[in-house]
């Protein structure tokens, strides 16, 4: 980098700090992609390592819920459609997540996560006692669904007390989910593996929810 800075009909570097962020701009007037493309990964994985725990902990597991999504979305492919298996696993892996993410948070106080997974062992529990019957799982995964809309919204109305912007994305996270609920309810009245792909592309959403969160709080803190 060195030579590149001293050769200033190519480049212009400059390198700042700001928040714990390092970040590095580059102007290039011939092929640097290669080189941007590198130094813009660089200030994705300082930005992640400065992280809090609890934004870093609630990333990961959002991470985890795509790729469980993902896998769910690949079950058809080995003509594995058993609905009911496929959301006792589902909802187990929820659940355990869940709990694993209130104990590695648990001196923030969030009991976003705790409630979560009370919300889904109650559904995993459900699925052992009733007849599963698509109008059976199609209940349960609306009752599931509602719930979970009321944990939202209280994680909505926490961040509106304290006068934080969050609470904006919150309704929209809310919004979001309810719709993609609600049209996954409708939908799984078709065959087995349509069944799957619409259940796996919901949690894939549900997925990049719980994503969207810890990175948008990460950013608005950085921003201040």
């Amino acid at each position: 980098l060195n030579r590149i800075y001293n050769n200033p009909t190519h480049f212009i570097l400059q390198d700042f700090f700001k928040n714990k962020d390092f970040s590095l701009e580059i102007w290039y007037n011939c092929d640097g992609y290669y080189l941007l493309i590198n130094i813009v990964i660089l200030k994705f994985k300082i930005g992640v390592l400065v992280m809090r725990k609890k934004e870093l902990v609630d990333l990961i597991i959002g991470i985890s819920l795509i790729l469980l999504a993902g896998v769910i979305l690949l079950l058809p492919t080995f003509k594995i459609t058993d609905l009911g298996l496929i959301l006792k696993i589902i909802f187990s892996f929820y659940a355990l997540l869940k709990l694993t993410q209130f104990l590695l948070i648990l001196k923030d106080k969030d009991t976003e996560s705790l409630f979560t997974f009370f919300i889904s062992l109650g559904a995993l529990i459900s699925l052992f006692f009733i007849k599963l019957s698509t109008k059976n799982i199609v209940l349960i995964l609306l009752i599931w669904m509602a719930f979970m809309c009321l944990v939202k919204l209280k994680k909505a109305d926490f961040y509106h007390d304290r006068k934080n912007k969050m609470w904006i994305l919150r309704l929209f996270i809310l919004f979001i989910f309810l719709t993609s609920g609600l049209l996954m309810g409708i939908n799984l009245y078709y065959e087995s593996s349509v069944q799957t792909i619409i259940i796996g592309f919901f949690f894939f959403i549900n997925g990049i929810l719980d994503a969207v969160d810890p990175i948008s709080l990460y950013i608005m803190e950085d921003s201040k």
